[in-house]
Protein backbone atom coordinates (compact mmCIF):
# COMPACT_ATOMS: atom_id res chain seq x y z
CA UNK A 1 0.00 0.00 0.00
CA UNK A 2 1.21 3.49 -0.87
CA UNK A 3 1.77 5.76 2.14
CA UNK A 4 0.36 9.28 2.07
CA UNK A 5 -0.84 11.85 4.57
CA UNK A 6 -4.35 10.49 4.05
CA UNK A 7 -3.50 6.84 4.78
CA UNK A 8 -0.82 7.39 7.46
CA UNK A 9 -1.25 10.86 9.07
CA UNK A 10 2.00 12.32 10.39
CA UNK A 11 4.23 9.69 8.72
CA UNK A 12 7.98 10.24 8.66
CA UNK A 13 10.60 9.00 6.18
CA UNK A 14 12.06 6.79 8.95
CA UNK A 15 8.68 5.09 9.46
CA UNK A 16 8.20 4.62 5.71
CA UNK A 17 11.68 3.10 5.33
CA UNK A 18 11.07 0.77 8.27
CA UNK A 19 7.86 -0.38 6.57
CA UNK A 20 9.78 -1.24 3.39
CA UNK A 21 8.93 1.82 1.32
CA UNK A 22 11.91 2.55 -0.92
CA UNK A 23 11.03 5.80 -2.69
CA UNK A 24 9.43 9.19 -2.22
CA UNK A 25 7.16 10.10 -5.13
CA UNK A 26 6.34 13.75 -5.78
CA UNK A 27 3.99 15.01 -8.48
CA UNK A 28 4.02 18.63 -9.69
CA UNK A 29 0.51 19.54 -10.84
CA UNK A 30 1.79 22.75 -12.43
CA UNK A 31 4.17 21.25 -15.01
CA UNK A 32 3.06 17.57 -14.67
CA UNK A 33 6.53 16.34 -13.61
CA UNK A 34 6.56 13.06 -11.65
CA UNK A 35 9.71 12.35 -9.63
CA UNK A 36 10.44 9.10 -7.79
CA UNK A 37 13.49 9.43 -5.57
CA UNK A 38 15.11 6.64 -3.53
CA UNK A 39 15.53 7.57 0.14
CA UNK A 40 19.32 7.20 -0.13
CA UNK A 41 19.54 10.10 -2.60
CA UNK A 42 17.77 12.47 -0.22
CA UNK A 43 20.44 12.90 2.44
CA UNK A 44 19.19 16.34 3.52
CA UNK A 45 15.64 15.13 4.14
CA UNK A 46 15.04 14.93 7.91
CA UNK A 47 14.22 11.28 8.67
CA UNK A 48 12.32 11.94 11.91
CA UNK A 49 10.24 14.97 10.86
CA UNK A 50 6.67 14.39 9.64
CA UNK A 51 6.41 14.79 5.87
CA UNK A 52 3.54 17.28 6.32
CA UNK A 53 6.15 19.64 7.84
CA UNK A 54 8.73 18.97 5.10
CA UNK A 55 6.50 19.14 1.99
CA UNK A 56 6.02 22.96 2.12
CA UNK A 57 9.81 23.33 1.77
CA UNK A 58 9.99 21.23 -1.42
CA UNK A 59 9.84 22.76 -4.88
CA UNK A 60 9.76 21.43 -8.40
CA UNK A 61 13.16 21.23 -10.09
CA UNK A 62 11.57 22.09 -13.44
CA UNK A 63 9.19 24.98 -12.73
CA UNK A 64 9.77 25.93 -9.07
CA UNK A 65 6.17 25.30 -7.95
CA UNK A 66 5.43 23.82 -4.53
CA UNK A 67 3.81 20.35 -4.52
CA UNK A 68 0.34 19.68 -3.17
CA UNK A 69 0.86 17.72 0.09
CA UNK A 70 -1.52 15.01 -1.15
CA UNK A 71 0.74 14.40 -4.17
CA UNK A 72 3.71 13.34 -2.01
CA UNK A 73 3.69 9.63 -1.22
CA UNK A 74 6.04 6.88 -0.09
CA UNK A 75 6.00 3.71 -2.14
CA UNK A 76 7.89 0.57 -3.08
CA UNK A 77 8.14 -1.15 -6.45
CA UNK A 78 5.47 -3.70 -5.58
CA UNK A 79 2.96 -0.80 -5.20
CA UNK A 80 3.23 -0.10 -8.95
CA UNK A 81 0.21 -1.19 -11.01
CA UNK A 82 0.98 -4.36 -12.92
CA UNK A 83 4.12 -5.10 -10.92
CA UNK A 84 5.41 -8.63 -11.41
CA UNK A 85 8.57 -9.76 -9.60
CA UNK A 86 11.47 -10.69 -11.85
CA UNK A 87 12.24 -14.38 -11.97
CA UNK A 88 15.63 -15.87 -12.86
CA UNK A 89 14.21 -19.25 -13.79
Amino acid sequence: MIWSEETHPGWTPAQAEAAGKTHLQIFCAHCRLLVQMPWGLMRKLPRDRPMRDTVPKLKCSRCGARPDPTSVVAWEQSDAPGYAPFSTR
